[in-house]
């Protein structure tokens, strides 16, 4: 990590080391301006675009890895290193492949899931989030954050509705400005996704989406207008989706009519990954940076596999016969010489910081905001006890030794499970939490029909304890909203005897409640929390 940021922070004296000996100089001579971080940007991209080649043009468009693009070593212009956001900095994956590269200091702060975020209604907390969470992926050196989501929630069988910020197109608006302002005073750009109409998961890469223009307007384009216009965003990226009868990674309307044109957005369209379907709709249509593309007949440890990216080679072909635009060409790379500027070059960013307490207890502020209370019948929460003793609960569910915290591609620095929590409260009695059979129980035989509680029958444990407590956990990769029969089988047993049953869902989305769970006293939704 350390021979990386001092790699990066010395590109410019290898910049100036390259035109000193014999690089191409802009019509400045041997002035290089594009290093001068005091003059203007634009007078900077300019002069780094006059000294670069048509091949050199072409190369900082697509990717070399499977997160990160060119630069230009010849002028000492860096490379881009992509994370997959929004909500947590991915561990660090081999150079071809998704698998982990094994690092020891690459784990994050796991963020609460940006639905969690939106349901605190708060900006203040959207800002806190795009600041702890733009230092993270500052500290770890990495120049594009792939997020926020900003997608509306058309379905909520959309296995992706927990990375996006709900179903309300003002709300979204809202809270996704300060995300970006905060992410990108950290030198880090937000790359808002995925632009746009990405709203189911069935049949994602091929589907073509219809809606009319007051529906596209007024309910899924204002949470990214927003991000352009009032965030400054430096990145969107393209949807798999089709619309209008193309890729939205390459849709003409989409990305030239409306996002460059109408919305004057002078950064970079990235790509989804495997999201480019075709060359000469990549090159005319609006995409400036492509990721993660597959290429038949070509294994990812190939050396030339990147070359063979739509945006490559192809591309280049097309452009030394003449069948490509190279004032297009131009625009692309100088949207990504702004980037680069913005980012990897920029000498005046913050360091950042990882896993700080500060990060810790800015995800648990968030996280408490974001708990949705969704039925208190009777006041049943606060649970409360008379006296100064602590209140004896029993939890129930497996759940509740989870951490379902995150996405499987995150690696959290700490976790904290639902019994973890409770028995640091001084509010709980700690000896009254579980029926420590039970747990161990539950955990060799979930189907089981039977739930020993030692010798004591479910009613006489409901004497001893206040309260009762279900934890539902699911995950975003096994996310199944139906109860198992074992976890109907609890819930009958659970409120049949318990006066307060408290249910407390931790998933990614709803879940199909049956009637004893829906009699359950209070349910509080915490999403995927952090």
């Amino acid at each position: 990590m350390k021979n990386k940021i001092l790699l990066k922070s010395l590109a410019g004296l290898c910049a100036l080391a390259a035109v000193a000996c014999g690089g191409r100089p802009g019509p400045q001579g041997s002035v290089a301006v594009y290093l001068d971080e005091s003059q203007p940007i634009e007078k900077r991209v300019e002069d780094a675009l006059s000294r670069m080649t048509l091949e050199e043009k072409v190369a900082i468009l697509h990717a070399q890895s499977k997160f990160s693009s060119a630069g230009v070593p010849r002028l000492g212009i860096p490379e881009v290193w992509c994370t997959d956001g929004p909500h947590g900095i991915r561990p660090e994956v081999l150079w071809d492949e998704w698998d982990q590269a094994g690092w020891t200091n690459d784990s994050c702060t796991a963020f609460p899931a940006l639905t969690c975020l939106a349901a605190t209604w708060n900006p203040e907390m959207s800002a806190l989030y795009g600041k702890s969470i733009g230092e993270e992926a500052r500290y770890r050196e990495k120049d594009i954050l792939l997020g926020p989501g900003v997608n509306i929630y058309r379905t909520p069988l959309n296995g992706r509705n927990f990375e996006y910020m709900g179903e309300d197109p003002y709300l979204s608006s809202r809270m996704v400005v300060p995300y970006i302002e905060e992410v990108q005073k950290n030198g880090v750009a937000a790359c808002v996704k995925h632009f746009a109409l990405n709203n189911q998961e069935a049949h994602r890469h091929g589907i073509d989406v219809e809606v009319d223009d007051r529906a596209l307007n007024e309910i899924y384009l204002p949470a990214f207008k927003a991000a352009v216009q009032e965030g400054g965003a430096w990145a969107v990226m393209g949807a798999y989706n089709k619309y209008k009868g193309e890729h939205c990674c390459h849709n003409r309307y989409l990305l030239n009519d409306i996002l460059k044109r109408d919305w004057a957005f002078d950064a970079v369209v990235v790509s989804d990954w495997g999201g480019t379907h075709d060359t000469k709709q990549a090159a005319e249509n609006g995409l400036d940076m492509e990721f993660g593309s597959w290429t038949d007949g070509l294994s990812w440890g190939a050396s030339n596999a990147y070359d063979n990216y739509y945006l490559a080679a192809p591309y280049l072909d097309m452009l030394r016969k003449g069948e490509a635009s190279t004032a297009t060409l131009d625009d692309k790379a100088r949207r990504v010489l702004r980037l680069i500027f913005r980012t990897a070059m920029n000498t005046r960013k913050p360091f950042g910081s990882l896993n700080s307490p500060e990060h810790l207890a800015a995800a648990r502020r968030i996280a408490g905001e974001g708990m949705v209370l969704l039925k208190n019948v009777r006041s049943t929460l606060p649970l409360t006890a008379e006296g100064a003793e602590p209140l004896p609960i029993a939890v129930f569910g497996v759940g509740q030794i989870y951490t379902v915290c995150c996405t499987e591609a995150m690696q959290p620095w700490r976790r904290v499970c639902v019994l973890d929590a409770l028995a640091a409260s001084e509010r709980v009695k700690p000896d009254g939490l579980l029926a420590h059979k039970y747990r161990a129980w539950a955990l060799e035989h979930p189907e089981g029909s039977e739930m020993p509680l030692g010798s004591l029958s479910m009613e006489e444990f409901a004497s001893m304890n206040d309260a009762a407590m279900i934890v539902l956990a699911r995950s975003a990769a096994h996310y199944d909203p139906k109860l198992t029969s074992f976890e109907q089988d609890m819930f009958k047993k659970v409120t049949g005897a318990f006066s307060r049953v408290v249910l407390v869902i931790a998933a990614p989305g709803y879940m199909e409640l049956t009637p004893e769970a829906r009699a359950c006293h209070a349910i509080v939704f915490l999403g995927l929390a952090g």
